[in-house]
């Protein structure tokens, strides 16, 4: 019986135990490496683990004070700073070359002789004669087409200054010419209108009835209209005078806008007039017919002072246009006389060299005819040997090379001009040599020139006392960092999540994830271009710490 009771065998028990307890192990494991996954994503700690966890002591940087103390490595080389070339002054064939590589010379010991034929060398005397002969001719000729260039540009610029005086004066006494003609215009539209209106005493002695009708039945319109017309009288003794004989023309501008204003007030002045004239009214003694005559009489004025006006201000417009094409002409005359100046000087620097190259190689051609002997310039050993017995050479082959013996080896190195500009205001220069020993340095040579294919510069530094190393070894010269920027943080506060960089700031005595644009990396600086304000506390270490933590800060 006991086989059939419904209790569950022993080891049915022991499975079941088993199971359970693999179950717990499994989730509370899920639990916990998903609680490790979200802190090493960065993300934000549970509020419950926070308020269990103790507040940790960080270093912290403010935003825009720190700065970088690493230093940038370049790479230079050890050369002597004694190191010379020996280059062939004439062309021919080595009879003889007297040392080898790793000899050491005297001043003034014989490293090679010249194997001169007399007829050859006698030729290439000849030759460079006539080669001289030449260029001084070639260069007269090339000269002396400059100065024509220049004789030529000069009476094409004295001819443009008269002509253009001629044109100007001639476009300003056109202007004039109009001016006037606009004022008559204008002086008789206002006697027509002083004969009406009365506005003067000029015309009281003329007797005409039809002209006293205009105007009685708008009263103050002519009032108003008299009143202009005297006022215009007046103020005609108050424009500008025509420029005097010794004058500049370009007063005649000032001069006839002056009248193109006056005329246009007086242009609408015959507005007036006309509509005090179409304003009145017929009677036995005015009759439509008298009207029309006043009418025809204005209309015609208006017509008049229209085209008079419309001539005047195309002829200042063109008065104006004239000063600025006389100015451009007169500029583009003297930079072709300056271009021909300057392109006659460099002919003639040009020539100069031409002609003193063709004398030096008559000087060389002369000398080649004795026995020429090539000799050590200065005491020191020979590096480098281009040539042998027999070998056929031309002026400017390099020979050989030699190093004085007592001069102290450099380094040399090719630096961007940032690098530069750090390297002169560093106090001293550091130099790492291959076994980690460092020395130092003030003495610095830089070339300011930038090369064409790598874009850096060349520097070399000098050493009193150098340590005895191979020359073409390569040591680390340190560039110190840009301690200048504000804009830098150490590489060790970043995080760079798929996401984006980002890194944690302190805020409320707590870490916050803050996600920035970075640029340009300097050794363990990195340029922080968008993300953080001036003043923003940076966790310095960005792996101690997880967002949401309590961190109190310990400032450098």
């Amino acid at each position: 019986m006991r086989f059939f009771s419904h209790k569950a065998p022993w080891y049915t028990k022991i499975r079941r135990n088993t199971w359970f307890r693999w179950g717990m192990v499994l989730t509370l494991g899920g639990v916990g490496l998903g609680l490790a996954l979200n802190l090493m994503r960065g993300e934000e700690v549970p509020q419950k683990v926070i308020e269990e966890q103790t507040v940790k002591k960080l270093e912290v940087l403010e935003f825009g004070m720190w700065k970088p103390t690493s230093s940038r490595e370049v790479l230079g080389t050890v050369q002597s700073s004694g190191d010379l070339d020996i280059t062939a002054e004439v062309t021919g064939t080595l009879q003889k070359v007297l040392v080898d590589i790793g000899d050491k010379v005297e001043e003034g010991q014989i490293l090679a002789r010249f194997d001169l034929v007399g007829d050859r060398t006698q030729v290439a005397y000849e030759n460079a004669r006539r080669n001289l002969n030449a260029t001084q001719q070639s260069s007269q000729n090339t000269i002396r087409a400059a100065e024509i260039a220049v004789e030529s540009a000069e009476r094409e610029l004295q001819q443009t200054l008269e002509q253009e005086e001629q044109d100007r004066r001639k476009v300003f006494e056109e202007l004039r010419v109009n001016a006037d003609n606009a004022m008559t215009k204008a002086q008789q539209a206002l006697d027509w209108s002083d004969r009406i209106v009365g506005a003067t005493t000029r015309f009281r002695s003329e007797q005409d009835a039809d002209r006293r009708h205009i105007g009685r039945t708008n009263r103050v319109l002519r009032q108003s209209t008299k009143n202009e017309a005297l006022r215009l009288f007046r103020s005609k003794d108050q424009l500008p005078i025509p420029p005097g004989m010794g004058e500049s023309p370009l007063r005649m501008i000032p001069y006839a806008q002056a009248r193109i204003h006056y005329t246009q007030e007086i242009r609408a002045l015959i507005s007036q007039m006309d509509t005090l004239v179409r304003g009145t009214t017929i009677t036995q003694t005015f009759s439509r017919a008298d009207r029309d005559s006043f009418e025809a009489s204005s209309e015609a004025l208006a017509t008049a002072i229209d085209t008079q006006l419309l001539t005047l201000e195309t002829k200042t417009q063109a008065a104006r246009s004239e000063k600025e094409t006389n100015r451009t002409t007169i500029i583009s005359a003297q930079n072709r006389l300056k271009n021909a100046e300057a392109q006659l000087e460099l002919q003639q620097s040009n020539a100069g060299l031409q002609i003193s190259r063709a004398q030096n190689e008559v000087w060389l051609a002369n000398t080649s005819q004795q026995d020429l002997l090539i000799r050590a310039p200065f005491a020191g050993l020979i590096t480098d040997k281009s040539v042998s017995s027999f070998d056929q050479v031309k002026v400017g082959d390099q020979l050989f090379s030699l190093v004085a013996g007592d001069v102290t080896p450099k380094v040399v190195a090719f630096v961007t001009p940032s690098e530069r500009d750090r390297l002169q205001s560093a106090s001293e220069i550091i130099l790492e040599l291959s076994d980690k020993r460092q020395i130092t340095t003030k003495n610095i040579q830089l070339s300011f020139k930038t090369g064409t294919k790598n874009q850096k510069q060349k520097l070399e530094l000098l050493f009193e006392e150098f340590p005895n190393i191979p020359m073409g070894t390569f040591v680390k010269i340190l560039v110190p960092a840009d301690g200048l920027r504000e804009d830098l943080l150490p590489l060790s506060a970043f995080a760079f999540e798929p996401g984006g960089a980002e890194v944690l700031i302190l805020k409320d005595g707590k870490a916050q994830r803050k996600q920035i644009l970075y640029g340009d990396i300097f050794s363990n600086a990195v340029e922080v271009l968008e993300g953080l304000e001036k003043g923003d506390q940076v966790i310095r270490h960005r792996n101690r710490a997880f967002s949401g933590e309590l961190i109190e800060s310990l400032h450098p």
